[in-house]
């Protein structure tokens, strides 16, 4: 089953744990569970919002590397495209492809 391991999944997947959050919530709300289903139009669409902002925060903090653009700045290109990579491996950009 290769290198994955199941207690690793906040840190390798942290989209699928904010759906699974959202997905409950929801659930809820549509089976009216007794105190969802107390709650206004208004109050529900707060907790909405309210869950993706935090979700969406939690998803971006855990997918987002850790780089600063001034590393990325001095970083120097490893290749400059397609273009590139073709010529270096010797193909001839200067006429169309054929066929």
């Amino acid at each position: 089953m290769g290198k994955y391991d199941p207690r690793e999944i906040f840190n390798r997947e942290p989209a699928v744990i904010a759906g699974a959050i959202r997905s409950v919530l929801y659930t809820a709300i549509l089976l009216g569970v007794p105190y969802v289903k107390d709650l206004t139009i208004e109050q529900l669409a707060g907790i909405a919002i309210g869950l993706e902002v935090v979700l969406g925060l939690f998803v971006r903090q855990s997918s987002t590397p850790n780089v600063t653009v001034a590393e990325i700045v001095k970083t120097p290109p490893t290749a400059a495209g397609p273009i590139a990579a073709a010529e270096a491996a010797g193909v001839d950009t200067s006429k169309p492809a054929e066929g």
